[in-house]
């Protein structure tokens, strides 16, 4: 039986179509809609919606560009799934990678650097679109004047990311990046934020076609707190968030090594943390709190293919890598490429002086109601999961992809609310064919 999740599940993971071109020789536009979208019901009809953006070239190699697009975090989040190495991105890229959000950005391109940074907020991919309510009724308005709270501030982002690589040939690549994103909730809270404010509750141990979740924080927000009768308003417990990350990659011939490293500092409101406390929503952790995670693998192509003949700096996602370059495809008679990979990720999700077994016993143990009340309320208890994959890629044609993944989850600390993971060594086995033109 899974920990968590379904036990086996055969579904369509991505159906993607999209419109992309060039008009008027400045500017560029792509449309991009995920019609196996799994929360399409839940934010309307911008559910499925991916990329959705135009892009101003005229003052190349400085580009704007305007829409919805991956905020420029990380090396493997900004990546198209169309093109990673492994089924899923690793634990610490779904934590903190923020993906496609609405925004601005603007692009400078160099031929072996990049620089981009922008402004963004909300995204199709949030559990809803609507922030909690964000102004309360006063106390002495009585009931039957029919007032109701009024709607709240969006979130907004601040991201950037630069990379360098020394080394760039067709068989020889040397990588290196920083980005940073600074994240200020406003009104927010886990119900429309939740890839920030519910840390980890989105990450799908890798395999998220059998939703095999084993991680995730309570509201770091605080949630919806109702004070003296009158509608619930966001916590405002988060003033700001800051994540910040380094990635480095390495390919030689047929052989790669890639890894990252992210850190997520919260910076949160003392006062609203010990109000919401106060008036019974739990609300743990104190005035700051450090999460972090990473991933390295590595690759080796047995069939000579070299993953530094894919990497791309000129493009609207820069310093990425793109389709392969197959030695002998299939339809010339030979084997198309084979990839074989090995990848150890992390994510620590915990903050506070008490976790996993020893935060149950305390509490178990705990004298009187007051012991057990500071025990619970002293520590953020999101998870910590360490993960082993080997993957396995066959490329037959150009587009054309067949995956096996096995993933065993080495270590479980477990969340505040699911005690009985402590220990568990969940194994997913997943097969994928995937075709992209």
């Amino acid at each position: 039986m899974p920990e968590r999740g379904y036990s086996s599940l055969a579904n369509i993971r991505q159906a993607r179509l999209e419109v992309e071109g060039r008009v008027f020789s400045y500017w560029q536009y792509k449309l991009q809609y995920e019609f196996a979208a799994g929360n399409t019901a839940t934010v309307g009809a911008l559910g499925g919606v991916r990329d959705a953006f135009i892009a101003y070239t005229y003052f190349k190699p400085i580009i704007f560009q305007v829409g919805q697009m991956f905020e420029p975090v990380g090396l493997e989040a900004s990546k198209s799934t169309n093109y990673t190495d492994f089924m899923e991105k690793a634990l610490a890229t779904e934590a903190f990678g923020p993906g496609h959000h609405v925004g601005a950005a603007v692009l400078a391109l160099g031929d072996n650097w990049s620089a981009k940074a922008g402004v963004f907020s909300t995204s199709t991919l949030d559990n809803s679109l609507t922030p909690a309510p964000g102004t309360q009724v006063p106390y002495w308005v009585p009931s039957k004047a029919g007032w109701a709270a009024t709607g709240g501030s969006q979130y907004f982002d601040v991201a950037g990311r630069a990379t360098y690589a020394p080394i760039m040939e067709e068989d020889r690549l040397l990588h290196l990046g920083v980005s940073g994103r600074y994240h200020r909730p406003n009104d927010s809270t886990g119900n429309n934020d939740n890839r920030v404010m519910l840390l980890g509750g989105n990450t799908q141990d890798e395999s998220n076609v059998l939703k095999e979740n084993l991680l995730g924080t309570p509201d770091l927000s605080c949630g919806q707190v109702g004070v003296l009768g009158n509608p619930p308003v966001a916590g405002k417990c988060v003033r700001d968030v800051l994540t910040y990350g380094v990635e480095a990659m390495g390919s030689y011939g047929p052989v790669s090594v890639q890894g990252e490293y992210f850190g997520s500092h919260y910076d949160r409101d003392a006062g609203s943390v010990l109000e919401a406390s106060t008036l019974g929503y739990y609300a743990p952790g104190g005035s700051s709190l450090d999460f972090n995670g990473y991933y390295v693998y590595g690759t080796w192509y047995l069939t000579g293919e070299s993953r530094a003949a894919a990497y791309k700096v000129n493009a609207l996602n820069p310093a990425n890598f793109g389709q392969i370059k197959i030695l002998n495809p299939l339809s010339k008679g030979g084997l198309g490429a084979w990839e074989l990979g090995l990848r150890f990720s992390a994510l620590n999700l915990n903050n506070g002086p008490y976790t996993g077994t020893n935060f149950v016993n305390l509490i178990a143990l705990a004298p009187n109601q007051a012991t057990r009340s500071y025990v619970a309320n002293s520590s953020v208890l999101g998870g910590r999961e360490e993960d082993m994959t080997l993957g396995m890629n066959w490329y037959p044609e150009v587009g054309f992809r067949v995956m096996a993944n096995w993933t065993r989850v080495m270590l479980v600390d477990a969340p505040w609310n699911r005690a009985y993971l402590n220990g568990a060594h969940p194994n997913t086995f997943l097969v994928r064919t995937q075709v992209d033109w």
